[in-house]
């Protein structure tokens, strides 16, 4: 193994997409300090979510107490948190279709 700051990987290890009630337990977590409205459903919004990383779902909150926040609101209500997953959505895209040339070939 190199020694120093740059250390060699010797194994890529592949984590799976956490199925629904993983995002479901992800959005209880990143959702622990915030005040929800009544109408926030997490495991709604975890079937709305197929296809999001941890990150993704991180994302997803910080943007709807953004949403809450910026309306002058004391909960934050399932409307922002749909108005979150459209940016979320619009910024995974972006992403998805940047083309990043890399010393391997072109990743997409």
């Amino acid at each position: 193994m190199a020694s120093g700051p740059f250390k060699r990987f010797d194994r890529i290890i592949r984590i799976d997409l956490p199925d629904e009630k993983g995002r479901e337990e992800i959005l209880k977590i990143h959702t622990r300090g915030m005040k929800l409205d009544k109408s926030v459903n997490l495991r709604t919004l975890a079937a709305l979510t197929d296809g999001y990383t941890g990150a993704d779902i991180r994302n997803l909150c910080t943007e709807a107490g953004m949403f809450a926040i910026r309306e002058g609101r004391r909960r934050v209500t399932m409307q922002h948190f749909m108005k979150a997953k459209e940016k979320v959505d619009n910024k995974r895209e972006e992403e998805r279709s940047r083309k990043r040339v890399g010393d391997k070939g072109m990743y997409i």
